[in-house]
């Protein structure tokens, strides 16, 4: 569906020190507790208190609940400050991080939940949903595919996870990826979608902040934070008939066992307007079970890095097959023949990565993006072979992302310390 939003609604920002600092601590803030939520949530066995908890939906061995209503009075929140509100500065509506002693914890949170930045920041109508479960791959994998510092690659991953947005754009990075992080972005972003043909078109500004960390453990983990963030140069656009939607989602993944990732979410939707609670909740828990799809977008980084790597071996491969008298026969990987009908007919495809022909059967089909055109990314079919898709999966992903850093990169430094040290740290 055609986007209602004219281009280039919104200029990119130009974020003062203050602003970027404001955002870095807020942003740190929010993954710090969040980690510390998935610490607290090992250390209740993985268990949610019913009373508190309703289950919600199981897909590929991740699982999601969401907070219940729960009956008796509530104490009123106070305000969040905004960065305006401390200075004067009238630029950002970013929330200021002051803590809620316990005496004002809402009536359905628990542990998972109480005295946080989150329940601060989510109104007391929204439930808040908590995915957990395994997937596969590593810790960096899944950081290497949740990485989007520019809009191929954000494009790239909404693939992969089924995020299909009508306009999308980065409005301001505060942190590229870097020697010491190759998997950091920290920025804000602003995207619009539309949900069917009788429900409005919605946009939300948020800032996203991805990388590594260490557990108070000492153990590593990967997470991506995607939170609301208002600021007054890139206001609502109701007069185009585009609800601004509020969210808040932070994924905590940490090795499980060889090749498998421990998934921990927490997360809330206020996508605004007259929306059914039921209708967003089906919204957002099938976006959030989508999170197994960064492990993919990363085996197919990581199978085009292949490809570039061994472009001129490819060549020449080619240039020594086309010299041939007859194309191959039998299948490089099973030996099977190729060929039916006394040699009439010729079947298999050459591997993308090492071009030997393999035969249907043993041949694996990836949509690899290919180009980034009219704001969107050109995917094509192609084929590859079994050990070609198992030494993706066994590459470094660190490396890779180390080998394809973009030029230049900035960092603005915390001013504080938390237990969410990013790898710069170590």
């Amino acid at each position: 569906m055609k986007s209602k939003v004219p281009p280039n609604v919104f200029p990119p920002l130009q974020l003062s020190a203050k602003e970027q600092q404001a955002i870095v601590d807020y942003s740190d803030e929010l993954v710090a507790e969040t980690l510390q939520a998935s610490e607290d949530f090992l250390t209740h066995h993985r268990r949610f208190n019913p009373e508190r908890w309703k289950y919600v939906k199981t897909e590929n061995h991740l699982h999601v609940y969401r907070s219940r209503r729960r009956k008796g009075v509530t104490v009123e929140l106070p305000h969040l400050l905004s960065l305006s509100d401390m200075s004067g500065d009238t630029s950002t509506e970013g929330p200021h991080s002051t803590s809620l002693s316990s005496a004002d914890s809402r009536q359905d949170s628990d542990y998972l939940t109480d005295d946080s930045l989150l329940e601060r920041a989510r109104p007391r109508e929204v439930p808040l949903l908590v995915v957990t479960g395994k997937m596969d791959g590593t810790v960096e994998d899944a950081a290497y595919g949740a990485l989007a510092d520019n809009e191929a690659r954000w494009r790239l991953r909404d693939a992969y996870i089924g995020d299909q947005y009508d306009d999308q754009k980065i409005l301001a990075t505060i942190h590229s990826p870097s020697k010491d992080d190759p998997f950091r972005f920290l920025g804000v972003k602003w995207a619009t979608r539309t949900f069917g043909a009788f429900i409005a078109q919605r946009d939300v500004v948020y800032v996203e902040s991805t990388g590594l960390a260490l557990s108070p453990k000492g153990e590593r983990v990967s997470y991506i934070l995607m939170h609301s963030y208002g600021l007054d140069r890139v206001p609502e656009l109701s007069e185009l008939g585009v609800i601004r939607a509020r969210l808040s989602m932070c994924s905590i993944l940490r090795p499980h066992s060889e090749n498998k990732v421990e998934v921990f979410c927490r997360a809330f939707n206020n996508m605004g307007g007259e929306l059914l609670e039921g209708v967003t909740v089906n919204i957002f828990t099938d976006t959030l079970l989508a999170v197994g799809g960064l492990v993919e977008c990363a085996y197919v980084k990581k199978l085009k890095w292949q490809m570039s790597a061994r472009e001129p071996e490819a060549r020449e491969h080619a240039t020594s097959v086309a010299s041939r008298a007859h194309a191959p026969t039998h299948c490089a990987t099973c030996h099977h023949s190729l060929t039916k009908f006394g040699h009439l007919i010729h079947s298999g495809a050459a591997c993308q990565v090492c071009h030997r022909v393999i035969c249907s059967k043993c041949s694996t089909t990836k949509r690899v993006g290919v180009d980034f055109v009219d704001g969107g990314i050109m995917q094509k079919p192609m084929e590859f072979c079994p050990e070609c898709i198992t030494l993706a999966k066994k590459l470094s992903a660190w490396n890779i992302a180390l080998d394809t850093l973009p030029r230049g990169g900035s960092r603005v430094t915390s001013s504080r310390t938390t237990s969410c040290r990013s790898k710069s740290t170590y």
